[in-house]
């Protein structure tokens, strides 16, 4: 996921720097390469949200093997009615 991630990034990137390099192009290129700006910026911006819940779903996943499965019998309490 992480690699996925990294790959939306650098395209979401180069996509915006190209964009942003035509954006002073005349007519309506201009608009088109803005729209690209754009476009590139959210892929760029999806690709690091997809960074930040797969580092959270890995620091669960390790906070969660050592709370829920090395309990110990005598950490159990037994309640009689």
């Amino acid at each position: 996921m992480r690699a996925f991630s990294n790959i939306l990034i650098a395209a979401g990137c180069m996509a915006a720097l190209c964009g942003a390099c035509c954006i002073d192009s005349p007519g309506p290129y201009s608009y088109t390469a803005g729209i690209a700006c754009v476009t590139g910026l959210a892929i760029a911006g999806a690709g690091y949200l997809i960074r930040v819940a797969d580092g959270r779903i890995r620091d669960r996943r390790k906070s969660d093997f050592y709370t829920y499965r090395h309990r110990e019998k005598s950490d159990l309490e037994y309640i009689d009615i």
